[in-house]
């Protein structure tokens, strides 16, 4: 997933429910970007240039 300007490419995620999903992200802006599911408790943080992943289990709504 890239991040630019305060929107992700793809625009869109389709993620079956109980299925292991990772999230890597790449920013490639000269701003910090950050990225939040509230539901499923995922929060990152991605610095200007830098790569993140996160996740690699099964996450359920809450």
């Amino acid at each position: 997933m890239d991040l630019a300007d305060y929107r992700f490419s793809p625009a869109q995620l389709r993620v079956g429910r109980g299925q292991s999903v990772a999230f890597t992200f790449t920013d490639d802006t000269a701003d910090d970007h950050s990225f939040t599911i509230d539901g499923l408790d995922v929060h990152v943080r991605v610095p200007s240039g830098r790569t993140r992943t996160t996740g690699s289990g099964a996450w359920s709504a809450g």
